[in-house]
């Protein structure tokens, strides 16, 4: 669809819909009078408002000579203060909440590459435009979900670092691998995501402070490692989960191959 046959529609419905007093979903069956001059396929139109007043348009058009086999455009609008992928609304924020774990409940169960985006809005009971109000990719939607991943676990390694001070490293060692089969289990779509292709500047810096974090933890052990241990820690750790991460889908094995890796930890620093 032409964008400015888009914008047209969209100047004419947003003032009805913007007065709606909650967030509103339209779908237009007749489109097809305005946009094509035969009826060799019929044409619909999903307009979404969403609760910051972000507008998506998607059309679907479907071939009546190919047997209902259909293919989808969209074209996005927003109004100008509004911020589709920032929601500030609650009724917003939840909605991203159940697109994301719609999400990664589908990568774990399919991986990336089988999962589509209708399935995604699907499982979510959200309508396709509002999925690609917030995610205009399924590689933004996975960037998003691994950002979040990231975020917890950020903020989980920051509060080990409070409730371990003053504990021998193999303390350390064993209350981190804690951790971190929790967040793999609370977190299971992080280890299909973390070698998607992505932002790299991101991943540089995400895996730069994820570094420093467990530096810092063996950093507080007491009696203190040897000069320079730490550090080294702080890049064999991280390596050593890449194991268990690649167990996606296989919870039991995955847990089971954690505890040898703790073990084998806090027994070499123990000895």
């Amino acid at each position: 669809m032409p964008r400015n046959t888009a914008g047209r529609l969209i100047s004419r419905i947003e003032p009805l819909m913007a007065a709606a007093s909650m967030p509103s979903v339209v779908l237009l069956r007749t489109i097809h009078l305005w946009l094509c001059g035969r009826l060799s396929a019929a044409v619909f139109m999903v307009v979404t408002l969403d609760g910051a007043g972000a507008i998506a348009v998607s059309v679907i058009y479907e071939d009546s000579l190919r047997f209902g086999n259909m293919r989808m455009a969209s074209e996005k609008a927003r109004a100008p203060t509004a911020n589709p992928r920032a929601p500030q609304q609650k009724r917003g924020r939840e909605r991203v909440a159940a697109l994301t774990a719609s999400a990664s409940a589908l990568f774990v169960e399919k991986g990336f590459e089988a999962t589509t985006m209708t399935e995604i809005a699907a499982r979510a009971g959200a309508a396709i435009g509002t999925l690609y109000l917030f995610f205009p990719t399924k590689e933004a939607l996975a960037q998003a979900i691994l950002a979040e991943n990231a975020e917890d676990l950020s903020a989980r390694l920051d509060v080990l670092r409070e409730r371990t001070g003053g504990l021998n490293a193999a303390a350390i060692a064993d209350a981190l691998f804690g951790v971190l089969g929790d967040f793999l289990t609370t977190h299971a779509a992080y280890s299909a995501l973390l070698d998607l292709p992505g932002d790299e500047g991101w991943r540089r810096k995400m895996r730069a402070h994820r570094r420093g974090q467990i530096a810092a933890l063996f950093a507080q052990a007491e009696p203190p490692l040897p000069a320079g241990q730490a550090e080294r820690l702080a890049v064999i750790v991280p390596q050593l989960m890449r194991i268990p991460l690649a167990l996606v889908g296989e919870k039991r094995l995955r847990d089971g191959v954690l505890e040898e890796l703790r073990l084998m930890l806090a027994r070499h620093l123990e000895g």
